[in-house]
């Protein structure tokens, strides 16, 4: 079996749509640059692995150490299949250096990680488990980093909301209705089509 890794691509606010969604999140500072990690284990029998990610202003980001996406367009999340970079089981870890410049401060980012069958598993901001910290350290980026000085991210505000709305959503930018407030029965998920302008 042969797994090629795609070549980063953009325009996919509608994954953070999807439920479960995402959170945006900074550190006290808004202009200081924030440096943001999680772990999590390579589920079984894993299929693809697809994150999507964005921050106002700019971001970098890495799995497992190594640079995948970089973007300066926080309007436009960064979106690419990671399944190739994951290790075949055990740990890993999503690290993003999250830039402000001015203005409003935020980053999001969620991994949807599908196993064979359909089953999903969703690493996300605003769930438990993030750190951050305003001081870079050698190989924060990595597995192995010890995170435990490191603090937990403010939640700064829910996918849909002002400023920002649901960058890069084919829905548009405006606000969106706030998907976990909604009642789903179970074996059901909802996602937004279209916001009336």
């Amino acid at each position: 079996i042969i797994i090629s890794r795609q070549a980063q691509s953009t325009g996919s606010g509608d994954v953070l749509i999807d439920l479960p969604v995402p959170t945006w999140v900074w550190g006290k500072d808004q202009i200081k640059t924030q440096f943001v990690r999680t772990t999590f284990n390579t589920p079984a029998n894993l299929e693809s692995a697809r994150i999507t990610a964005t921050c106002d202003n700019a971001l970098t980001l890495w799995i497992n150490g190594k640079e995948v996406a970089q973007s300066k367009e926080w309007g436009t999340p960064v979106d690419v299949n990671v399944l190739a970079d994951l290790a075949k089981s055990g740990k890993n870890v999503i690290a993003i250096k999250a830039e402000n410049q001015d203005g409003a401060a935020g980053v999001i980012a969620k991994l949807v990680l599908t196993s064979k069958g359909g089953a999903r598993e969703i690493v996300m901001t605003g769930n438990d488990g993030w750190k951050l910290s305003e001081t870079e350290a050698a190989g924060w980026q990595t597995v192995g980093f010890d995170d435990s000085a490191w603090q937990q991210p403010e939640k700064i505000a829910a996918l849909g909301a002002p400023p920002w709305g649901v960058p890069g959503s084919k829905a548009g930018g405006g606000s969106a209705p706030i998907a976990n407030q909604l009642k789903i029965a179970p074996g059901f998920r909802a996602g937004l089509l279209y916001t009336v302008p």
